[in-house]
């Protein structure tokens, strides 16, 4: 669903929708597409708790020796009391694209103030992995495509990319390791994601 307009996601949208149905009415698919749209979340701590997720392996039995190498953020200007750094930016800046090493110890990451005022676009997260094909490392960008324009896109529906960075066993073939990968980045957003719907579903519940 990747658009470069506003225009073209909803023609996007449109076409996307007609295929879903068809494949519905067809008995192709089971059931309708899993939409997860960036203003999915009731806050921007559980969207950024969302993301960052993907850096927990511990149940990967291909993935892992997590690092976080880039965080795209911007401060979100409806939240009263920003911190004073992020206070600072507003109308100045855009966005912050932050590439480097260790970034899940970042403070925007780490400390509670932060979690619920900054807006996050997309994580990328560099993996080891281990699949019966082969070894090697890859790059995983989870993220919700433009939904820091000008004007934060709250319809912005989550995506992956995956792409290898290093093969350690010869003559590794890159198609089917990406596509073995992305079955288990699958699975992993499907549980995550799960896990918030779960704690929404109880909230509900607690407060009938």
């Amino acid at each position: 669903m990747e658009h470069t307009s506003h225009e073209t996601y909803k023609s996007n949208l449109k076409l996307f929708s007609k295929v879903e149905k068809d494949f519905v009415a067809n008995d192709y698919i089971e059931s309708k597409f899993e939409k997860i749209a960036f203003g999915n979340f009731e806050s921007n701590k559980d969207r950024l708790i969302f993301l960052t997720s993907f850096l927990d392996t511990e149940h990967s039995h291909i993935l892992k020796d997590e690092k976080l190498e880039n965080i795209k953020i911007r401060p979100d200007e409806t939240i009263e009391n920003l911190p004073e750094d992020l206070a600072s930016m507003k109308g100045k800046v855009s966005n912050l694209n932050i590439t480097g090493t260790d970034l899940d110890k970042l403070y925007y990451i780490e400390k509670e103030e932060y979690k619920k005022s900054i807006l996050c676009e997309k994580v990328k997260i560099r993996y080891k992995f281990d699949l019966h094909i082969g070894k090697g490392h890859c790059i995983v960008d989870y993220g919700f495509h433009g939904a820091l324009s000008k004007s934060t896109n709250y319809d912005a529906e989550f995506q992956t990319s995956i792409w290898i960075t290093e093969s350690k066993t010869v003559g590794l073939n890159f198609s089917s390791a990406i596509r073995l990968i992305n079955k288990e980045v699958t699975r992993m957003r499907k549980n995550k994601y799960n896990k918030i719907l779960a704690r929404y579903e109880n909230h509900i519940e607690e407060n009938k």
